[in-house]
C-alpha cells in the first residue's frame, strides 16, 4: 500500500546519498536526518531509541566495505537480516494491537 511506496522511496533516497557515483560520502549524521525526518513526517513516528543512528553506522560500514572491493561481509549482512525477517512477522490481534509473531525455521 502507500506505506509501503513511502518506505521504497525512503530506501532510494538513502541509496543514492550512499551511491558509489557520490562525489562526498554523508557522515552519519546526514543519514540519520534523513531517516528521522523521513519517519517522522511519512510515518508521523519516531525513534528515539538510537536505533537510527545504529542503521546510519551500519550503512556507512556497508558502503565503505564494498567500496574497498569487501562485498562478502555486506552480503552476510543482508542474509542475516533477511532471514530475521522471515522468521519474525509482525502482526494484529483482534482489538488492533501489533503482535509478534515468531515463525519457527522449517
Amino acid at each position: 500500500g502507500d506505506e509501503a511506496q513511502k518506505a521504497d522511496a525512503l530506501v532510494t533516497r538513502v541509496l543514492e546519498m550512499v551511491a558509489p557515483s557520490v562525489r562526498r560520502v554523508p557522515d552519519e549524521s546526514e543519514i540519520a536526518d534523513v531517516l528521522h525526518d523521513a519517519i517522522e513526517s511519512t510515518f508521523n513516528a519516531q525513534a528515539e531509541d538510537g536505533s537510527v543512528e545504529e542503521i546510519s553506522r551500519t550503512i556507512l560500514r556497508l558502503r565503505a566495505e564494498c567500496s574497498a572491493g569487501n562485498v562478502a561481509n555486506a552480503l552476510v549482512y543482508v542474509q542475516q537480516q533477511a532471514s530475521s525477517l522471515d522468521a519474525s512477522q509482525g502482526r494484529e490481534d483482534e482489538a488492533g494491537e501489533a503482535e509478534e509473531v515468531v515463525v519457527a525455521p522449517a
